[in-house]
């Protein structure tokens, strides 16, 4: 008897190294890819550089950055996964660079323009809240999330 792994820890392992290799067109896949692989709700980030007082002078896709993606599960305290919770990864600043909601099994991968430090922040309306601080290096992140029912994460 061999030990194999189960598909769905390959799709977890796959999916995030196909979107890294991909890099800013990692939200498009051809169609025969597209039918093989599990549909994640990935947006691509905003374009275009911001203007007024306290606007950075380029968010990190601009700069030339290689891009990646954090993912994982998000989970209750029993290890249920939570499906159809919001998970938003923004910049320090407070500026969305990509939201998506976790599957069935509660998983979930967002998209990141490049290493860095960023707020993750993942809320579902029957197990609360809560928010992390993820630090991005040249590879994916993998970060497990897990709500309690009722509460609510405070990051410092």
């Amino acid at each position: 008897m061999t030990d194999r792994p189960s598909p769905g820890a390959v799709r977890t392992a796959l999916v995030p190294a196909v979107m890294h290799l991909l890099g800013r067109a990692n939200w498009w896949l051809p169609a025969a890819l597209d039918k093989r692989l599990p549909q994640l709700a990935v947006e691509p980030g905003e374009d275009g550089p911001q203007s007024g007082p306290g606007a950075p002078s380029a968010i990190p896709a601009q700069r030339g950055g290689p891009s990646s993606v954090v993912h994982g599960f998000v989970r209750t305290a029993d290890g249920e996964p939570v499906e159809g919770a919001a998970v938003t990864l923004m910049t320090s600043g407070g500026r969305q660079l990509d939201r998506v909601v976790s599957l069935a099994d509660g998983a979930y991968i967002v998209s990141v323009p490049a290493p860095g430090t960023y707020l993750l922040a993942v809320t579902a309306a029957a197990h609360g809240s809560r928010a992390a601080h993820v630090t991005v290096t040249d590879g994916p992140l993998v970060h497990d999330v897990e709500l309690t029912p009722g509460g609510v994460d405070a990051v410092n």
